[in-house]
């Protein structure tokens, strides 16, 4: 009676440990098949972000996933079939674009602050392993040309010429000790494109924007001659981060028109200002 005892609560034990092992068995194949899902929910992050990025490099700020033709009634985009995983994801916008600054050295750059919020859920096609991810990401967009100092020279050496053809955004300084040249030279179409310049500083930046010339600043060609009028426009507004609204430069803007014409732009575009020197070696000096 002993021995069938003993054999019983074995057999017992045995069934248990099965029933353990089982158990066990079945946890790990759950973590195995949550951590696939995971990863698969971890590329609709990647893809969410790539076409963020691809939109930004095509020089277009992306808007949220609900405004592309791939995405369904709520705002998500499906890839059907990836590793044995639907995947969903969806781009939203939460805050307006604002203003960033940073710094490099003794220089600050700014930028367009875009904000987005990013969530991505993968579900396998084999079973009910299901998994959601979420995060916000911040897409600085730098403008191109942001600052020309130009100084040390006088005469027409100290001259700015500036006439790109696409259009161009610029923040920033631009100095000339002499005059500056300034206009859009086409847009390769036969047309005009159009410069436009931030000219106000009252958002708390340490960095002034301005332009300004020790002698005159005008939208025309320093040696033909040719016009380019009303292919620059100053900002004159502190409010917003577009460049809206804006003014044109005059043709020619110099001492004979300089008080008319810096209250128009707030006195962040000036001529007929001293010129700036360089430090002489003898006043830099280790101490």
């Amino acid at each position: 009676v002993v021995y069938i005892f003993v054999m019983m609560a074995m057999a017992a034990m045995a069934m248990a440990a099965l029933q353990m092992t089982n158990l066990d068995l079945q946890t790990s194949e759950s973590h195995q098949k949550g951590k696939k899902a995971f990863y698969s929910a971890e590329v609709g992050l990647d893809l969410a972000v790539a076409s963020i990025v691809k939109e930004f490099e095509n020089l277009i700020p992306y808007t949220q996933s609900e405004d592309y033709p791939d995405a369904d009634a709520n705002g998500f985009i499906t890839v059907a079939n990836y590793r044995d995983h639907s995947i969903r994801y969806k781009v939203t916008n939460p805050l307006e674009k604002f203003l960033y600054q940073s710094s490099v050295g003794n220089s600050f750059i700014y930028h367009y602050a875009h904000t987005y919020d990013i969530e991505a859920t993968a579900k396998s096609l084999k079973d009910t392993s299901k998994e959601t991810i979420k995060e916000r990401i911040r897409i600085l967009e730098t403008p191109l040309v942001q600052y020309f100092v130009f100084f040390g020279q006088t005469g027409g050496g100290a001259d700015l010429e500036l006439f790109p053809g696409p259009l161009m955004n610029m923040w920033g300084r631009i100095h000339s000790n002499g005059n500056i040249y300034i206009g859009s030279s086409g847009d390769g179409r036969g047309g005009f494109s159009t410069i436009n310049l931030r000219n106000y500083d009252d958002q708390g930046n340490q960095s002034p924007h301005l332009m300004s010339a020790s002698g005159k600043i005008t939208t025309r060609f320093k040696h033909s001659g040719h016009t380019f009028d009303n292919t620059v426009f100053i900002k004159t507004s502190n409010m917003g981060t577009d460049f809206s609204p804006v003014q044109a430069l005059s043709p020619v803007m110099d001492k004979t028109n300089e008080a008319e014409e810096e209250a128009k732009f707030n006195g962040y575009v000036l001529v007929n200002e001293p010129q700036f020197v360089t430090p002489s070696r003898d006043l830099i000096k280790r101490g």
